[in-house]
């Protein structure tokens, strides 16, 4: 089908991932880095400054499967269908989080269920970077149904997709550290999000870079004048942003500074990747309006979204504002 409906659930399916992504993203990156503490007191206070919120976070997630689902179910099944295994990695790594996170704060053996907690998050990171380099790196699609491997997604640029992810995460988690911790522990965050910070960008750059020579209509897209400023610009964005994400790092001043450029900066990594492939959901055989659903369809469900996501954020916003502050020695808030 063509029509601007598909354009708009194209929109408010990457408004739930973007949301998605910056929220847990975060948690998730708290979990990695939560490997490296040098005690088991650094470790609880990571874990306690996502505490209340990593849940409400994961919220987006079921959402946007659901608009997924509902919105464009021929791209639903196809996805399920060629990335089973990545979607699989996904899902049992966040459970396995979220059962490590509760086992940890009523047992005596905190140290296992830390680690347990890391694992799990670093899982669930793994599978998120493979199903996005699958996705971008094409999918055998025939007659409207997946016709590939189970393994298909598995290649080098997924590999690539999920360090970069990992990376990205880790910036985040750095970022949103520095809102909550202090001392020592929050100095230290200013350093290692530099380092984490300038390796996730270059990692972005190399993305860019590689990824018009995955599909021949990417690389004429930006052989396109047009489209070739658009990519220039995303880069000089991003390329700024990132100044002023190291130069926050050293003044030391603003602690919210570093999480807003950190979400600026993926922000603009995800809007480049999505300029690259649009109008392609499954690059290169699916378009968005391939994907779609009926026409009545779509604007049924409009009603239902826009009832539900106002109510989601409120409740997002309104639990981090609640718990917003430092975390203290004791779990508490400043």
């Amino acid at each position: 089908m063509s029509g601007t409906l598909p354009i708009i659930w194209s929109g408010i399916l990457l408004l739930e991932i973007a949301l998605y992504v910056i929220l847990d993203g975060a948690d998730l990156g708290i979990g990695v880095l939560s490997l490296f503490a040098k005690n088991e007191k650094q470790r609880s206070t990571m874990m306690k400054s996502i505490g209340p919120i990593w849940d409400a976070n994961e919220t987006w997630l079921v959402i946007a499967g659901g608009t997924l689902f509902g919105a464009f179910p021929i791209a639903y099944g196809i996805i399920l269908n060629a990335l089973q295994i990545p979607i699989m990695l996904m899902v049992f790594g966040l459970i396995f989080r979220a059962v490590s996170f509760e086992f940890r704060e009523h047992s005596d053996n905190k140290h296992f269920w830390s680690m347990a907690f890391a694992v799990g998050s670093i899982i669930a990171i793994l599978g998120q970077g493979f199903i996005l380099g699958g996705l971008f790196s094409g999918i055998k699609v025939i007659n409207g149904a997946f016709a590939g491997s189970p393994l298909g997604w598995f290649n080098p640029l997924s590999i690539l997709f999920g360090l970069g992810v990992a990376l990205g995460y880790t910036m985040l988690g750095y970022s949103f550290l520095i809102r909550k911790t202090k001392g020592k522990l929050e100095r230290q965050e200013y350093h290692q999000l530099r380092i984490a910070s300038s390796i996730a960008f270059a990692m972005s750059i190399a993305t860019t870079i590689l990824l018009p020579f995955t599909h021949d209509f990417i690389l004429n897209k930006w052989s396109n004048a047009a489209s070739r400023n658009i990519l220039l610009l995303f880069v000089f964005l991003a390329f700024t942003n990132f100044i002023l994400l190291l130069r926050s790092t050293t003044e030391g001043k603003h602690e919210n500074t570093p999480y807003t450029y950190s979400i600026v900066l993926f922000i603009i990594t995800l809007a480049t990747l999505l300029y690259a492939v649009y109008p392609y959901m499954i690059p290169p055989t699916t378009t968005i309006f391939e994907a779609a659903s009926g026409s009545s369809t779509l604007s049924f469900m409009l009603f239902g979204i826009s009832i539900l996501i106002p109510v989601v954020l409120f409740y997002n916003v309104f639990v981090h504002k609640l718990f917003d502050g430092k975390v203290d020695r004791k779990g508490g808030y400043l």
